[in-house]
């Protein structure tokens, strides 16, 4: 990372673990989740072959309480979940079809406009609810009358890997307002607000080398050719060593964040007429899929599903089945050497000038 990356901040890190010299030599894994929101290894809708309106609520039971409402949730659990019963539900559209806080209830707030349904890039198939753009791109920060330049725009809308920044994607949740946004920058333009009501979710970084920790973060490249983050050694790729990436909320804040599935079919076929069957395709959230070969297509509820003319007997919950957690592996041309895991809990300490 070059000095124009830290040119308007300077991150400040308390590194919880870090490299861990000797043992056996091994790849490091990219973090997995199952459920709803993670990559999962869904299991079949036992329902009848012939479905009947007086039979859909079937659909939903089907898949346990990964669907609904009933039993205790635990933070530590929240990617198991396929929908959501907690009062944001209703802003998200990501209620349980048993959640006191759908839209009947008549309490719904839309999300600001600027919130997306975002991809963490961690490698975990995670999505979360977040804002990803500037406001303005000339912004005041902290209620300060010191103008910032547009790096903080620049920032907001660059990736972490076209930038060989990593820091550009670790999600910043206000304490404040409760939004999450792609990075710290994005926070900042958007939210006139101090530093210290910004929280920054927790980075961890593993992979092989027998470079020092300063050595390893400003050596630290995302390569296209490998689609992976490496640790460049004397700058060149053939002599570099693979780094996975995983990102997590703190704890604090698990409540507060929002996670989503991109890509749901959440609107009935054209030609679908039954109108209850509609209704119910957009009045609650519990993701199944149709799997066939290795096509994945998710609805956002059994209900979507059938009203799109697809197969109970081919309705899984959550993700297919055949989706495999990935682990990293060394390929052709990367240096396997010692075992190294960091874990960053990062705050941001502001110098603008």
């Amino acid at each position: 990372m070059d000095g124009d990356h830290l040119s308007c901040y300077v991150l400040v890190f308390t590194v919880l673990s870090c490299v861990s010299k000797g043992g056996a030599v091994r790849p490091p894994p990219r973090p997995s989740y199952s459920g709803g929101y993670g990559r999962s290894h869904g299991y079949a809708l036992h329902v009848p072959e012939v479905v009947t309106t007086n039979t859909f609520e079937s659909l939903v039971s089907a898949c346990s309480n990964s669907s609904t409402c009933q039993g205790n949730r635990t933070d530590a659990a929240v990617y198991d979940y396929y929908c959501n019963c907690d009062d944001s539900c209703a802003t998200y559209d990501t209620c349980c079809n048993d959640s006191k806080h759908g839209a009947e209830s008549g309490n719904v707030t839309k999300p600001d406009a600027d919130v997306k349904c975002v991809s963490l890039r961690d490698g975990s198939y995670r999505h979360v609810f977040m804002v990803d753009t500037c406001k303005v791109k000339d912004v005041y920060v902290a209620r300060s009358s010191r103008h910032v330049n547009t790096h903080i725009y620049t920032h907001c809308r660059s990736s972490a890997e076209d930038n060989d920044n990593p820091f550009l994607m670790i999600p910043v949740t206000s304490k404040v307002t409760g939004t999450t946004y792609k990075n710290y920058f994005c926070a900042v333009c958007n939210e006139d607000i101090y530093m210290d009501q910004l929280a920054l979710w927790d980075l961890t970084l593993e992979g092989q080398s027998n470079a020092s920790e300063v050595h390893l973060m400003s050596a630290l490249r995302y390569s296209p050719e490998f689609k992976s983050w490496v640790v460049m050694k004397n700058e060149n790729i053939l002599n570099s060593s693979r780094v996975s990436i995983s990102l997590e909320v703190p704890k604090p804040l698990v409540s507060a964040v929002q996670f989503c599935r991109k890509g749901l079919v959440a609107k009935c076929a054209a030609n679908w007429t039954e109108e209850t069957v509609k209704e119910k395709c957009g009045s609650y959230m519990a993701v199944v899929s149709h799997c066939e070969g290795k096509k994945e297509v998710l609805y956002r509820n059994p209900h979507c599903a059938i009203c799109n003319h697809m197969e109970v007997s081919n309705l899984h919950c959550g993700r297919c089945s055949w989706e495999d957690n990935i682990r990293l592996t060394a390929k052709k041309g990367l240096v396997e050497e010692d075992v190294f895991r960091i874990v960053i809990h990062g705050r941001i300490m502001s110098r603008y000038r």
